[in-house]
């Protein structure tokens, strides 16, 4: 007596079947990052199609579209996995300035970065700032592998990029206010230079020995 074919009609055999689908679709996913799993992931995914389908027994698998669809599916990962190109993974980052830089918080600087693999993909390299209140630290926007140092507030911070594991060397930023100094010292200096003469006409007017009946108006200006 013929076996008869096992059949699934309940929602758990429909269950099985969507699962099988998700899982080669992941696995053609995969494919384009490693082939190898991907290809093992679309083996699983048409087996719980074919062994759990409800309809999987109702008709010979070389008559189904399904299988076809995803042979195409796994060619065309193959091929996008061979002819992608190889990139590099990134194990070595540098800031290419001084260790330790100063700025006015009026200007920017820009400072170059280098990558030890040529063909890497330094869009994944991340840019950091010990504390954003002093300084930002980011890609410059026109495309060249460098970054642009932004000043915010006086005070001093580190910066540094990285990818992944991988940490370049750490530059210490100083920003200071140039005009706030500038005018400081000016106000000292003035408040200097009115002590001074303020000193001066004091010492002018005792020098004279005064009497009680003196110049009462030179008194005032000394006292001023």
């Amino acid at each position: 007596m013929a076996r008869q074919p096992q059949t699934h009609s309940n929602g758990f055999g429909w269950f099985l079947c969507a699962l099988g689908w998700f899982i080669i679709v992941i696995g053609v996913l995969v494919t384009v990052v490693s082939l190898i799993p991907g290809l093992i992931g679309v083996g699983f995914g048409m087996f719980f199609i074919v062994q759990y389908s409800p309809k999987a027994s109702s008709r010979p698998i070389y008559k189904r579209k399904w299988p076809f669809v995803v042979s195409l599916f796994c060619m065309l990962s193959v091929l996008v996995n061979l002819t992608a190109p190889d990139v590099p993974e990134i194990t070595s980052l540098s800031i290419d300035c001084e260790s330790a830089i100063q700025l006015d918080i009026s200007e920017t600087a820009t400072v170059p970065l280098t990558v030890e693999e040529s063909n890497a993909d330094t869009a994944s390299i991340q840019f950091y700032s010990s504390d954003d209140s002093v300084v930002t630290f980011s890609a410059v926007a026109d495309g060249a592998f460098s970054g642009q140092v932004t000043p915010c507030g006086e005070g001093e911070a580190d910066i540094s990029i990285t990818a992944g594991e991988v940490q370049s060397n750490v530059v210490h930023v100083t920003v200071i206010d140039s005009a706030r100094i500038a005018a400081e010292e000016a106000a000292k200096k003035a408040a200097e230079e009115e002590e001074a003469r303020r000193t001066m006409s004091r010492k002018n007017l005792w020098s004279g020995s005064p009497s009680v009946g003196g110049n009462i108006t030179e008194i005032l200006i000394a006292a001023t």
